[in-house]
């Protein structure tokens, strides 16, 4: 049997939180998570189609994987050629699909996230095509919900199911850690500002005792925002600033922004993403198994302290167990 090529790719890991109220992932996984994904359902921008294509689970010890490809069906257009050393317009067009694969790890919800091509579509375009078919399945759920209803001779209105189911909210977080930060940071000459917004969360718990106090002060008084602010015009210590923003940004819970100058005085404007933790993998054969080896390089970090996650609790892993059964 001839052995497939190895295909070297860069996967990013994301803290990934879906909310309904006051249901997380695992709570609404058998009757919208799954649908969404599974649906066939398909978002259009442009020119543009994003779907999600070849679909799996992979169980292992506490922990379900599910993958499949993000693909974004599409048109390139070529407004210019070079013929014969010459500069001519060009009208011509050509289809392309590339595709990114992504791997959830249900248990501590985060995901693995793989660029197959250059033109792939990215970790954002997943994230909005994510919450738009959550809305897609349920909006057919609380349709079927009222059709029952009313059968049933209930007196209820869509308002009501909607105010007692709410409409899914997704946020994807990058992951950081502590020598992605560093790195990050020493490539500033000076560091102006460090915002940190508070983000929902699954089931874990914040591990800054600092932010733990915050979020809770801010569900008790219903805030929609909640952001804590470091800021020197004069510059902030960047060894400290290194730290402080490690310990928010490996927890995944929290957008992170970064003001200041680069070595030549730019300005320089980061985000999660510019910090997050970026990793080798092979991105070859079958899905199962580049969703098994993210697994193997997750844990790896894992172990080694680069990145942080709670541990299984035995309320999740029941969770994760009527999930193993409906999936069978």
């Amino acid at each position: 049997m001839k052995k497939t090529a190895s295909k070297s790719r860069t996967t990013e890991f994301s803290n990934l939180v879906i909310k309904s109220g006051n249901k997380n992932l695992l709570d609404i996984f058998t009757d919208t998570v799954s649908h969404a994904i599974n649906a066939g359902y398909s978002r259009h921008y442009g020119d543009s189609k994003y779907f999600f294509l070849n679909i799996g689970f992979v169980e292992f010890d506490s922990e379900i994987c599910l993958f499949g490809r993000m693909v974004k069906d599409t048109i390139v257009r070529a407004e210019q050629q070079l013929v014969d050393d010459q500069l001519v317009e060009s009208n011509e067009t050509m289809p392309i699909a590339p595709s990114s694969i992504f791997v959830i790890f249900l248990g501590v919800h985060r995901m693995a996230y793989i660029k197959e091509h250059a033109a792939s579509p990215n970790i954002e375009s997943f994230a909005r095509t994510l919450i738009d078919f959550l809305k897609k399945a349920h909006r057919e759920k609380i349709e079927k919900m009222y059709a029952t209803g009313k059968a049933m001779g209930a007196s209820l209105t869509k308002k009501h199911l909607v105010e007692t189911h709410p409409y899914p909210t997704v946020n994807l977080t990058p992951v950081a850690t502590s020598l992605s930060v560093e790195t990050f940071i020493n490539t500033l000459g000076k560091v102006d500002e460090v915002v940190a917004e508070i983000l929902p969360t699954n089931h874990e718990i914040d591990n800054d005792e600092l932010f733990a106090g915050l979020r809770d002060a801010s569900e008790r008084i219903q805030s929609n925002s909640t952001k804590i602010v470091y800021k020197n015009n004069d510059g902030l210590d960047k060894k400290e600033t290194a730290a402080q923003v490690t310990a928010i940004a490996e927890q995944g819970n929290h957008n992170i922004k970064i003001k200041g100058t680069d070595s030549g005085g730019a300005k320089v404007n980061a985000t999660n993403d510019d910090i997050g933790l970026k990793v080798p993998i092979d991105a070859s054969g079958p899905l199962k198994g580049v969703a098994t080896r993210a697994k193997k390089v997750f844990d790896e970090h894992i172990k080694t302290g680069v990145l942080k996650v709670m541990s299984i609790s035995p309320i999740v892993k029941s969770k994760l167990d009527r999930i193993s059964d409906f999936l069978k």
